[in-house]
C-alpha cells in the first residue's frame, strides 16, 4: 500500500489539503492510528468537501482496520472523481483480494471497452472545462479571420478555428456521453457481511444466491425498501436497501 499522503489532494482541493484535520488524520495515520485517521477524514467529509485524495486516504485506513466494504466503497468514490487514478486502481486491487465473493465478470465488447476507456479521460466537469476552453479558442481564431486583410493568414486563421470548433462540439459530446452513463448506471457496495439475493422483492421468495461485504452491484431498479441489482456476472436478484450504500 502506498502512502496516505496523497499529493493528489493538493490539486484537487486546496482547502481540504489545508485543513488541519487533513494533517491530523495524515500524522494518526503514521503513527498507526488508522481509527482516529478516519475520524478526522470524515469530519472533513462530514462539512461537504471532498476529493479523490480524501477518499483515497480513507479507502487506505478503512483496508489497513481490514474493513473490506468501507476500503472499497472510498476507493470508487475516488475513482469518480479521478477516473483511471492508477494509485487508487492498484490500492482498489488489494482490498478485492479480501472480498469473499468472487465474481468472474462479464466481458465487455472491445467497442464498448474503448468507449468507456476514452470517456474516463475526465469526468464530466473535466469534458465541460475542455469543451469551454476550445470554444473560446475557435472564437480568438475566428475573430483573427475576421479582421484580417492578408489572405494566407485568413485562410490558416480560418482552418484553424473550424478545428477548434470540431473539437469544442466533440468534447461537449463526450461530456454528456460520460453525464449519461453516470446517470443511468447506478451501483452500490454491498455493506452486509452476508446477504440473501432473493428472485423477488420480498423474504418469502427463493434464494437466488448471496453476497458478501465489500462485492460491487448495479442497481436497476428499487420498489418498498428492495433493491434489484446486477453483478458483474450477470446475475440479477432482489435484496434489501438497508444492505447496500449507494456509490
Amino acid at each position: 500500500m502506498k502512502k496516505v499522503l496523497y499529493i493528489l489532494l493538493l490539486l484537487t482541493l486546496p482547502a481540504v489539503a489545508q485543513d488541519t484535520r487533513f494533517e491530523e488524520g495524515n500524522q494518526a495515520y503514521d503513527q498507526g492510528n488508522y481509527e482516529l485517521a478516519i475520524e478526522k477524514y470524515a469530519a472533513i467529509l462530514e462539512d461537504g468537501q471532498t476529493s479523490a485524495g480524501l477518499h483515497y486516504n480513507l479507502g487506505n485506513a478503512y483496508y489497513r482496520l481490514n474493513d473490506v466494504a468501507n476500503s472499497i466503497y472510498h476507493y470508487e468514490k475516488a475513482l469518480q472523481l479521478e477516473p483511471g487514478d492508477p494509485d487508487v486502481l492498484n490500492n482498489l486491487q488489494f482490498a478485492h483480494n479480501m472480498r469473499i465473493d468472487e465474481i468472474e465478470e462479464a466481458t465487455p465488447s472491445r467497442l464498448e471497452q474503448r468507449w468507456h476507456s476514452l470517456l474516463d479521460i475526465f469526468t464530466t466537469s473535466g469534458w465541460a472545462i475542455f469543451s469551454i476552453v476550445a470554444m473560446f479558442g475557435f472564437a480568438l481564431l475566428f475573430l483573427l479571420y475576421y479582421f484580417n486583410r492578408v489572405s494566407w493568414k485568413k485562410r490558416v486563421y480560418f482552418a484553424s478555428s473550424m478545428v477548434f470548433l470540431l473539437l469544442a462540439l466533440t468534447t461537449l459530446g463526450l461530456g454528456f456521453g460520460k453525464k449519461s452513463v453516470i446517470e443511468n448506471q447506478a451501483y452500490s457496495i454491498v455493506f452486509a457481511d452476508q446477504i440473501e439475493i432473493r428472485s423477488e422483492p420480498n423474504t418469502r421468495s427463493s434464494q437466488v444466491f448471496t453476497l458478501h461485504a465489500g462485492t460491487k452491484v448495479e442497481v436497476l431498479e428499487q420498489h418498498q425498501g428492495w433493491s434489484k441489482i446486477e453483478i458483474g456476472s450477470g446475475a440479477q436478484g432482489w435484496v434489501q436497501q438497508e444492505h447496500l450504500r449507494n456509490l
